[in-house]
């Protein structure tokens, strides 16, 4: 899966990023946006680029890199901006087997694993993409953080 979509995925090979435990981003072409917001879970990784798009990679079961399917991407594949409505994603944040964006628009989405009910979607099913959650949860409040 090599396109103009994806960009590499690697874990930092200096000591120094190692061990403060950041993660290395390498872009080999100009057009791919500059990361701004990366954040791990067990084993997936996402970013929120400068542009508010999404990319994700790593292991794709239950869904939780919310490309609508559990294939394993060992780069960084963006995800749809009209998954999210058209909206800028400006917050991501993974959990062990889930994923939760917002967007500037207040609007929380999620995908992955929902055993618990995890995702806020009112049920148990798994997500292989993106589903928004209920604004009314929370009297129709804005959603500006997301934390899994």
């Amino acid at each position: 899966m090599d396109n103009s979509d994806s960009a590499p995925c690697c874990t930092s090979s200096s000591r120094r990023a190692r061990r403060e435990g950041r993660i290395c981003l390498t872009t080999s072409a100009s057009a791919w946006p500059r990361p701004a917001w990366p954040t791990a879970g067990g084993r997936h990784l996402a970013v929120v680029a400068e542009d508010g798009a999404v990319y994700t990679c790593g292991s794709g079961e239950y869904g939780r890199q919310g490309l609508g399917d559990e294939q394993p991407r060992r780069r960084l594949t963006r995800v749809p901006q009209a998954v999210f409505m058209g909206s800028r994603v400006v917050k991501v944040s993974c959990g062990g087997w889930h994923t939760m964006a917002v967007t500037v628009a207040g609007h929380a989405w999620t995908c992955g694993d929902n055993l618990h009910g995890q995702l806020g979607v009112g049920d148990t099913a798994n997500r292989l993409g993106f589903t928004q959650v209920d604004a009314g949860q929370l009297g129709g409040a804005r959603i500006v953080m997301a934390a899994c």
